[in-house]
């Protein structure tokens, strides 16, 4: 018998359409909707979403909806919601250190073949620069050149796990 290796590939998102659990503490609004389609969502946790937040991770938009006639006495874990999202497949990778639902996720750059989360973006001032001192501008110089972001994206985790675990990324 000769071994082959599985895809990775967890599910096909046919034409960027995700089935998603939905955060249950969300509340309805003033039209009796939970969720609406139309709504911005980020992720909440492994496999939830919840309504986007001011300078959330946005990964789409819903396309259905959750009316409280749906859920006359709330909602619980057995609602779903359809996203459009830009993503088009959930692939199964081994992680390097923790990764959280919703971390961008990068190839490790220490262990070939595994994803860790991707390094927060942090900038650098020098304190010797010179201030700027017109109306516009407040504060210290600093020269960034380049084009190639330090590490490239590969998707957004969408089932977490700890080091040497798999995880779900949307890619």
């Amino acid at each position: 018998m000769v071994a082959t290796a599985t895809s990775p590939i967890r599910a096909d998102l046919p034409e960027g359409i995700l089935s998603a659990k939905v955060d249950t503490t969300q509340t309805k609004d003033a039209d009796g909707y939970y969720y609406k389609a139309g709504d911005l969502v980020e992720i909440a946790a492994d496999e939830t979403i919840k309504k986007a937040t001011a300078g959330g991770r946005v990964i789409g938009v819903l396309v259905s909806s959750i009316h409280e006639s749906a859920a006359p006495e709330g909602l619980d874990s057995r609602h779903r919601v359809s996203v459009l999202t830009k993503y088009r497949k959930i692939v199964e990778l081994t992680a390097e250190g923790a990764i959280n639902a919703g971390d961008y996720v990068v190839a490790s750059t220490t262990t070939p073949g595994r994803v860790k989360a991707a390094s927060p973006l942090t900038v650098s001032i020098d304190a010797g620069s010179t201030t700027v001192t017109s109306t516009a501008a407040n504060g210290n110089i600093t020269t960034v050149s380049g084009s190639v972001p330090p590490e490239d994206i590969i998707g957004i985790c969408w089932k977490g796990g700890a080091d040497g675990s798999k995880v779900l990324v949307l890619i």
